[in-house]
């Protein structure tokens, strides 16, 4: 997979972020500048541009999300700034 397909955060991470922030996906998806449908087919486990996801993660990021990459004990997962 090239990198313009490789998205920003995974399926499992967005979900989180989501659930934290309690938004559902058009607030997410408007937050973001994109539609709902994007999201969905996405956390569906389908290809989407990173170009879609990338304004997702700032908007995420400033509502107080932030991603954590993965370790060997540990998956990606997130966190809240303090």
């Amino acid at each position: 997979m090239t990198w313009w397909y490789t998205p920003p955060f995974t399926v499992k991470q967005l979900k989180a972020a989501r659930g934290a922030l309690g938004w559902g996906l058009r607030q997410t998806a408007k937050a973001g500048y994109t539609t709902p449908g994007s999201l969905c087919k996405f956390e569906n486990g389908k290809t989407v541009h990173r170009a879609v996801l990338e304004p997702v993660r700032d908007a995420l990021e400033k509502a107080g999300i932030i991603f954590v990459d993965g370790t060997d004990e540990h998956g990606p997962g997130i966190a809240f700034k303090h």
